[in-house]
């Protein structure tokens, strides 16, 4: 497999990240809302990832980031309208194009222009400083995200538990799965992302590290630093221990 390393995409890679941040936050306006934030995540597709169905009063539209085509292609209800994505262009004009083309059909949606779990910290819709767009290291890094899900759709295939299949959290911009224990949370009202990732952390470790056992046996290429093995023994054993006391 072609792996690109972080530091031949970094640029390109920050700018779908800030992208995967409008969409993201489009989506947790208008889902419906689900325990462990599932509703806000995007999910990959094979050109890249969209919000999938959403809804805004009694129109469907949906939010696509194409990278193939590179276009980001609203679809209110089969019209659909293409906001080209290109080297330069700063983040402040991608929001104006993306809520013009909503607001042309009808959809006014407010969000929260402030960058969400990144230490970049500008308003999304301020920031006029010229991005970068490379379509071969978008390919790459979107091969890589392919990768991710493959792997956790495997693991957690044939687990009887409650879980959120592999997608994108744009808050970290990384594919991740989730394996949630049956309690049922009351959701806050204000939508703030407080602590989105509470819950049992037996369950949480057991998952990590069952994980990390089921991606070395299965492919060839992982391979594990030392340190690292160490610390999956010690957790191991620690989690036998709290076994015992219980």
């Amino acid at each position: 497999m072609d792996v690109i390393k972080h530091s031949e995409w970094a640029d390109t890679k920050f700018t779908l990240h800030l992208l995967s941040q409008i969409l993201g936050k489009i989506k947790l306006e208008t889902a419906q809302q689900e325990p462990q934030w599932a509703h806000v995540t995007l999910a990959i597709t094979p050109n890249g990832f969209t919000t999938g169905l959403l809804f805004y009063e009694d129109q469907a539209f949906q939010v696509d980031l194409d990278i193939y085509e590179s276009r980001i292609f609203i679809n209110v209800e089969g019209n659909v309208q293409a906001v080209p994505i290109e080297t330069a262009k700063p983040i402040k004009t991608y929001f104006k194009e993306i809520f013009e083309a909503l607001a042309s059909k009808n959809i006014q949606l407010g969000i929260n222009p402030k960058p969400q779990e990144m230490p970049y910290k500008t308003n999304l819709n301020e920031d006029d400083t010229p991005l970068t767009f490379n379509w071969e290291q978008a390919i790459r890094g979107l091969k890589l995200f392919h990768f991710a899900a493959v792997a956790q759709l495997k693991f957690i295939g044939p687990l009887r538990a409650r879980k959120m299949k592999p997608a994108l959290f744009w808050g970290t911009f990384d594919v991740s799965s989730l394996v949630l224990p049956g309690i049922r949370e009351p959701h806050p009202e204000d939508k703030v992302i407080q602590n989105p990732y509470s819950m049992n952390i037996s369950s949480n470790m057991d998952f990590g590290l069952a994980m990390t056992r089921w991606m070395c046996q299965h492919f060839s290429s992982c391979r594990i630093p030392s340190s690292t093995k160490n610390s999956i023994a010690s957790a191991w054993s620690r989690k036998r221990r709290i076994l015992k006391l219980r």
